[in-house]
């Protein structure tokens, strides 16, 4: 029997979900740690076949698995490439159930779905066990998630026979999904800031990663790299010196409307940054 780090409610069989496209040679992996794994890539027999290194996988869990299982733990995969789930369903529903979720509708668009990135799927279930939405979630019994303090779970109160239909991704999916986008860019940030910038706090009191991604909002730059371009002028001037108007071309070049795009104008503003700093320093 598949031994867990937690204790379960259910006594349905547990499977893995893992994203391929974040652990290189997953496929190679899973069967180096068990031989005989119960495994499956999704984009198998699919008209995504062509992408199969990146393919989620399903793998159902055994007394053997568990050497994957540490493995996952070890290398901090369950934080953004894996997550469990139970079932009373044989896997080869559970494989179609996958399958149709592997492109969702949004706004009309056929979309890949990264049900397999944990943030997501965590995200989303647990809004949808509350609302009683059960397309995504249908077939299970409880899904586990990895937090950085310890295992939680979504409770499904009543299992159902597995989907097989295109799901459509709702306005309220919509703001879910932004919200751990937005969640996973101020951890990316947070990360770029401390290793990038030494004298950040001196430069910057108080001034964390989110703060940073509301101050270039105010500026009109909403793309991940103009956020990170802002960035690079904050690590340098500092968020004083802009505010109290020291570069005063600078500030005008951030505020003033013009035909460039709000991306273009920081771009130009770092590269103006970073040739002042080079005088000063040479």
């Amino acid at each position: 029997m598949f031994k867990t780090p937690f204790s379960s409610l259910s006594d349905d069989p547990f499977y893995l979900i893992v994203d391929g496209s974040v652990i290189d040679n997953v496929g190679a992996q899973i069967y180096l740690l068990d031989a005989k794994a119960e495994a499956y890539a999704l984009f198998s027999h699919t008209d995504y076949e062509e992408l199969l290194p990146a393919s989620p996988w399903i793998v159902q869990c055994t007394k053997q698995t568990e050497s994957l299982f540490q493995w996952l733990e070890q290398h901090q995969y369950f934080s953004n490439a894996a997550w469990l789930c139970q079932s009373a369903y044989p896997m080869e529903r559970l494989i179609a159930h996958f399958k149709s979720l592997l492109i969702v509708d949004v706004y009309g668009q056929d979309t890949f779905f990264r049900f397999s990135d944990p943030r997501v799927m965590y995200a989303l279930a647990n809004e949808h066990s509350q609302q009683q939405i059960l397309s995504v979630i249908a077939p299970f019994s409880a899904l586990w998630f990895k937090s950085s303090q310890c295992w939680v779970s979504v409770d499904i109160k009543k299992q159902r026979e597995p989907s097989l239909t295109k799901y459509v991704v709702s306005d309220r999916d919509m703001e879910i999904f932004q919200r751990v986008a937005n969640k996973r860019m101020t951890e990316r940030l947070d990360e770029y800031i401390k290793e990038k910038y030494q004298h950040w706090h001196t430069l910057n009191p108080k001034m964390n990663a989110q703060q940073v991604i509301s101050a270039a909002g105010d500026h009109g730059i909403t793309t991940e790299k103009g956020v990170y371009l802002y960035t690079s002028i904050l690590g340098v001037i500092g968020q004083r010196a802009l505010q109290e108007n020291h570069y005063p071309q600078l500030l005008s070049l951030l505020t003033t409307p013009s035909l460039y795009t709000a991306e273009q104008r920081v771009e130009k503003a770092a590269m103006m940054v970073q040739q002042h700093h080079k005088g000063i320093t040479s």
